[in-house]
């Protein structure tokens, strides 16, 4: 079984990025950014290791976990972690976190944070391409480990903390914790609250939720600002996109908001959406004919064959 190497949360197999908090995933298992030892052979990495390279000590325990071997990376990673090495240290965090050990992960993740290593790794945000300090993105993680233990008023600390530091992960992280528990309320105050601070992650998220909920007219902000990211790639599929736009387009259509409705038809349109240029059809008198029960039951079908993430 693999897990994100950031939230700690299981993955499909074979994923490309965590559908969660959106960690990009060049293989399965725990990463750091580091790049240096990647073209060396195994027997390379080990006698470089072996020789007191701290890094390529920590990259052994890499190619452990990567092969499944979750206790010959943890020795590998403590010898590593001995050695003041934080990306190492950072990874012990991850693989206790697998574990539901969330003291030892925040011990972990905190003495990542305190180390004021300069190390640096991938930011893993949908937006910001930039590369963010192994610190730094540890103490997001210990905010997260810190609201899973009920410390509420420290996790807050933390979260400012973080950003401080420069990473902008940490409420997507709860954010998808809460989703995964599942706590839709809670995860739905904390996606609002990441996609208010940029994260687009956080914006699909409260979109996902607000569609399970039925809660239609909501949701047009929020599609406003994931269509206006500029993003590499797509955190949900462009067909959920414009299944949403729709179902927008036709809630303003039975609200009498002609206007609106229009705007939102037109925009799942432009996003391939079939059924809305079926309904902008000249011939078509259908779009603002809709029946209140027909909307219901379109809504309710898709959301619940399309929307609800499996629990993995």
């Amino acid at each position: 079984m693999n897990f994100c190497p950031e939230c700690g949360l299981r993955l499909m197999h074979g994923a490309k990025f965590c559908s969660e908090c959106g960690e990009r995933l060049t293989v399965a298992g725990a990463v750091d950014g580091s790049t240096s030892n990647t073209e060396l052979s195994d027997e390379s990495l080990q006698a470089k290791a072996e020789a007191g390279d701290a890094e390529a000590i920590k990259d052994v325990g890499l190619r452990y976990e990567r092969a499944g071997d979750l206790d010959a990376a943890r020795r590998w990673y403590q010898r590593a972690a001995d050695l003041g090495h934080a990306g190492a240290v950072r990874n012990l965090g991850v693989l206790r976190v697998q574990v539901d050990d969330h003291e030892g992960a925040l011990a972990c993740f905190v003495r990542a944070a305190d180390s004021g290593s300069q190390l640096m790794m991938d930011r893993n945000s949908v937006t910001n391409k930039s590369m963010v300090h192994v610190a730094a993105r540890a103490a997001s993680q210990a905010a997260l480990e810190l609201l899973k233990l009920g410390r509420m008023d420290e996790a807050e600390k933390w979260i400012v903390r973080s950003r401080q530091m420069g990473d902008d992960q940490a409420t997507a992280f709860i954010a998808a914790y809460q989703y995964e528990k599942p706590d839709l309320t809670q995860a739905l105050e904390w996606s609002v609250r990441a996609s208010d601070e940029g994260e687009v992650r956080g914006t699909a998220l409260v979109l996902s939720i607000l569609g399970q909920q039925q809660r239609v007219i909501e949701m047009a902000p929020y599609l406003i600002r994931y269509l206006e990211a500029d993003v590499e790639f797509q955190v949900l599929p462009r067909e959920s996109i414009a299944l949403f736009a729709r179902l927008v387009g036709m809630q303003f259509a039975i609200e009498s908001e002609t206007d609106a409705s229009l705007f939102w038809l037109e925009q799942a349109k432009a996003l391939g959406d079939s059924e809305a240029a079926r309904l902008l059809a000249p011939e078509s008198d259908s779009t603002f004919g809709l029946s209140k029960q027909s909307h219901d039951g379109l809504l309710g079908s898709n959301l619940s064959q399309d929307f609800k993430r499996p629990r993995q």
